[in-house]
């Protein structure tokens, strides 16, 4: 059986990235003492923080299922020697 890559698919870190940059900017705007409140008061900084979060998070998820598919079809390697089909 092959040994599965422990490279991470495609787009993961970049998901990864977006969702920790996106948490980490939505909780200093609390902190950072600025009164350009737009919804709901929360600041421009904050709703994009926001909106990253979500891309992060839906490309996680997207990049997760496309390995489990991407495993599927790996047949196992022919060993030299060996007389199996």
């Amino acid at each position: 059986m092959p040994m599965p890559s422990l490279r991470p698919p495609t787009g993961f870190l970049t998901g990864l990235y977006l969702v920790a940059a996106g948490a980490e900017r939505f909780l200093v705007e609390f902190v950072r003492a600025k009164d350009d409140r737009l919804i709901f008061g929360y600041t421009t900084a904050q709703l994009v923080a926001i909106v990253a979060v979500i891309a992060g998070v839906v490309i996680v998820v997207r990049t997760k299922g496309r390995s489990k598919k991407a495993l599927a079809h790996v047949r196992p390697a022919r060993v030299l020697g060996s007389h199996l089909p």
